[in-house]
Protein backbone atom coordinates (compact mmCIF):
# COMPACT_ATOMS: atom_id res chain seq x y z
CA UNK A 1 0.00 0.00 0.00
CA UNK A 2 0.85 3.16 -0.96
CA UNK A 3 1.60 5.86 2.61
CA UNK A 4 -1.51 7.87 3.89
CA UNK A 5 -0.33 11.07 5.88
CA UNK A 6 -3.26 13.58 7.04
CA UNK A 7 -3.24 17.19 8.54
CA UNK A 8 -5.19 18.63 10.73
CA UNK A 9 -5.29 22.05 12.32
CA UNK A 10 -6.09 23.97 15.34
CA UNK A 11 -6.65 27.29 15.90
CA UNK A 12 -8.19 28.58 19.55
CA UNK A 13 -9.15 32.41 20.91
CA UNK A 14 -9.05 33.19 24.48
CA UNK A 15 -12.31 35.49 24.60
CA UNK A 16 -12.84 36.03 28.59
CA UNK A 17 -10.94 34.52 32.12
CA UNK A 18 -12.25 31.10 31.61
CA UNK A 19 -13.84 31.02 28.02
CA UNK A 20 -12.27 29.39 25.23
CA UNK A 21 -13.31 29.53 21.39
CA UNK A 22 -11.74 26.70 19.34
CA UNK A 23 -11.40 25.35 15.67
CA UNK A 24 -10.35 22.68 14.21
CA UNK A 25 -9.66 21.40 10.42
CA UNK A 26 -9.29 17.54 9.99
CA UNK A 27 -7.46 16.05 6.79
CA UNK A 28 -6.90 19.61 5.34
CA UNK A 29 -5.83 18.40 1.71
CA UNK A 30 -9.04 16.15 1.61
CA UNK A 31 -6.25 13.24 0.94
CA UNK A 32 -7.91 10.02 -0.06
CA UNK A 33 -6.46 6.85 1.33
CA UNK A 34 -5.67 3.99 -1.17
CA UNK A 35 -7.55 0.60 -1.15
CA UNK A 36 -5.92 -2.39 -0.04
CA UNK A 37 -8.51 -5.57 -1.50
CA UNK A 38 -6.01 -8.28 -0.25
CA UNK A 39 -7.05 -6.98 3.34
CA UNK A 40 -10.13 -5.45 3.21
CA UNK A 41 -12.86 -7.73 4.94
CA UNK A 42 -10.09 -10.16 5.98
CA UNK A 43 -9.85 -11.38 9.60
CA UNK A 44 -8.25 -8.75 12.10
CA UNK A 45 -8.65 -5.85 9.47
CA UNK A 46 -8.40 -2.36 11.25
CA UNK A 47 -10.26 0.11 8.69
CA UNK A 48 -9.76 2.97 11.43
CA UNK A 49 -6.44 2.86 10.13
CA UNK A 50 -7.36 5.41 7.17
CA UNK A 51 -10.02 6.95 8.84
CA UNK A 52 -9.27 10.32 8.49
CA UNK A 53 -9.14 9.54 4.66
CA UNK A 54 -12.49 7.79 4.40
CA UNK A 55 -14.23 10.63 5.93
CA UNK A 56 -12.08 13.37 4.13
CA UNK A 57 -11.89 16.80 5.52
CA UNK A 58 -14.28 17.81 8.55
CA UNK A 59 -14.55 21.03 10.76
CA UNK A 60 -15.20 20.91 14.50
CA UNK A 61 -15.64 24.17 16.09
CA UNK A 62 -16.70 24.46 20.04
CA UNK A 63 -16.04 26.26 22.99
CA UNK A 64 -14.00 25.67 25.96
CA UNK A 65 -15.67 26.61 29.91
CA UNK A 66 -13.56 26.52 33.01
CA UNK A 67 -15.45 26.39 36.46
Amino acid sequence: MKSFVSVDLHASAKVADKFTLYLDVLNVADRKPSIDATTYGAYLYNPVVSEAGIVGRSFRVGAKVDF
